[in-house]
């Protein structure tokens, strides 16, 4: 999507987890990733795949690239970024 000049950008509406039959960031990330299921600790490829995403959007925040919302206390705080 591109903005016309001087248009504000919209903070994201897609959810990072594909939940029920709402898409969702997780859809659009390709990946060899499978569930950890062997020791104590279960991780599914979904949350692989969220993981990889938040680290994606932490880094094109520190190159300026989106906007993400503070970490004070916000659980669900990448759900919110905004691509510039």
């Amino acid at each position: 999507m591109r903005l016309a000049p001087g248009q504000a950008a919209a903070r994201n509406e897609l959810p990072l987890k594909a939940e029920n039959d709402c898409a969702g960031w997780t859809d659009y990330i390709a990946t060899d990733a499978q569930d950890a299921t062997e020791g104590r600790i279960f991780i599914s490829v979904r949350t692989k795949k969220a993981r990889q995403i938040q680290s994606s959007l932490t880094r094109l925040c520190d190159e300026n690239l989106v906007t993400v919302p503070p970490a004070a206390g916000r659980h669900r705080r990448f759900e919110d970024f905004v691509l510039w």
